[in-house]
C-alpha cells in the first residue's frame, strides 16, 4: 500500500516503531495505512500539504482518491 500511495519508506520505519510502541503489534500492522491517512488528510488542505509532501516518497502528491 505504500508504495502505491508514493508513501516515503524513511517515514514508515521512525512510525512504525512509534505506532508499535503507542499500541503494540496492532500498531505495527496498522502503521502504513494510518500514514496514508494521514498523508491523504493533509494533501486535501493548503496549510498541512507541506506535511504531505514530507510523508510523500518524491515530493508529489496526487489529486485524486481512488
Amino acid at each position: 500500500m505504500g508504495k502505491s500511495r508514493n508513501v516515503s519508506p524513511f517515514m514508515i520505519v521512525p512510525l512504525l516503531a512509534f505506532w508499535g510502541l503507542r499500541w503494540g503489534i496492532a500498531g505495527v500492522f496498522l502503521s502504513v495505512t494510518v500514514m496514508v491517512i494521514l498523508t491523504v488528510v493533509c494533501a486535501r488542505f493548503d496549510n498541512l500539504r507541506g506535511i504531505a509532501v514530507v510523508l510523500s516518497a518524491d515530493g508529489q502528491i496526487g489529486g485524486s482518491i481512488e
